[in-house]
């Protein structure tokens, strides 16, 4: 009886031997190694190091009647501007496996459209009415800045402009990131406001990394 036992028993035993025997070869040799953890002092390196601007296009396209000093500016400003976005200047916050990103604050630059159908014709004043063409290159300077500057004013106050400039370039910057360290959770937001709840007991705000000071 205890033999005809053993004989049904080896067999199973032998068997679960090698099942076991196997796993384990398969799990030490063929197990991926786990990978290291990438710092925000790590990815900051890695972003600078592959893209330092992210820049929006914004079309501008305004009426002009302007008076100054005598004289008049009509027609339609033909604007470009140009949202940069310094990705040497980002917020990183840890908090719990979570890093968070958000963008600095963006830079202008505005100007003419090229090739586009900027046309500003400047007029001396007869009695409140448009007199002949003014040739005043000081008064006509001044015109070319105040359209900018009002531009720019409208461009930075409007919720037209910078806000959906502003979402194209964290969508991009979204796919960078999770691109460049896929195996960290990494969340690009428009401001770093983190639920109390996963604040680390050891909390500060961060500050951005700027490698040039």
């Amino acid at each position: 009886m205890i033999k005809l036992s053993w004989r049904i028993l080896r067999p199973i035993l032998l068997l679960t031997i090698c099942v076991a025997a196997g796993l384990f070869i398969c799990h030490k040799f063929f197990r991926k190694a786990p990978q290291p953890e990438v710092t925000t002092e790590e990815l900051q390196m890695k972003v600078s190091q592959r893209l330092r601007l992210i820049t929006e296009e914004i079309s501008y396209r305004q009426d002009v009647n302007l008076y100054e000093a005598g004289q008049h500016a009509v027609g339609t400003a033909d604007l470009v501007a140009y949202v940069k976005y310094d990705l040497e200047k980002l917020h990183f916050t840890m908090a719990g496996d979570t890093v968070y990103v958000s963008l600095p604050a963006p830079e202008l630059e505005l100007g003419r459209r090229p090739g586009g159908n900027h046309s500003v014709r400047y007029y001396l004043d007869r009695g409140g009415r448009l007199g002949e063409a003014s040739a005043d290159r000081v008064a006509i300077r001044r015109f070319d800045e105040r359209i900018l500057r009002d531009a720019e004013l409208d461009i930075r106050t409007s919720p037209r402009y910078l806000p959906a400039a502003q979402q194209r370039a964290e969508e991009q910057l979204q796919r960078f990131l999770s691109a460049l360290a896929p195996q960290r959770i990494i969340l690009v937001v428009p401001e770093i406001r983190i639920p109390q709840g996963d604040l680390p007991a050891a909390f500060s705000t961060s500050i951005p990394h700027d490698q040039r000071q």
